[in-house]
């Protein structure tokens, strides 16, 4: 039960190199394919009727993107587990940070969210020695009050 808990709440402690590298294939490929898509999901980001007039098929850069989604997050929940907010917090603050341009969004969501998450991991380490704690708790306490934020201010 404590592994399952472990899991749910997310955590590298029993991370192997053979998951390492597992995560490092389907990354590299997949984002390769995230790359090539990028100036697609621009264009379907102008909206449906502006994508179509360009000559751009928005249902099928969706399919596209998520076979390139569903790889990337299945490889990264089955190594760390579920660690709470990083896919949501994120993409938000870096875009806010670049603007709407996928072909910078997608780099430095990789970039922001490895760095938070190798914070997070050494936090978790080091705050309840010699126990670890599980790493969703930290992003957590960064998403939840982001997320809040985020959520007030598009009704206001």
């Amino acid at each position: 039960s404590q592994s399952l808990a472990f899991w749910v709440a997310g955590g590298f402690r029993s991370t192997s190199w053979k998951s390492v590298w597992l995560v490092a294939i389907v990354g590299v490929v997949c984002t390769v394919l995230a790359f090539l898509l990028a100036p697609r999901i621009n264009i379907v980001n102008l909206g449906e009727d502006v994508a179509i007039g360009l000559g751009e098929n928005p249902m099928k850069v969706r399919i596209y993107t998520l076979l390139v989604i569903i790889p990337l997050s299945a490889v990264s929940v089955a190594v760390a587990g579920n660690i709470a907010f990083v896919g949501l917090i994120v993409p938000h603050i870096v875009r806010r940070v670049v603007g709407q341009d996928y072909r910078y969004i997608i780099p430095l969501s990789f970039l922001v969210g490895s760095t938070l998450l190798i914070w997070s991991d050494v936090a978790a380490r080091l705050v309840n020695q010699p126990y670890e704690t599980p790493i969703g708790l930290f992003t957590s306490l960064i998403g939840v009050p982001f997320f809040l934020w985020m959520v007030r201010k598009e009704r206001g």
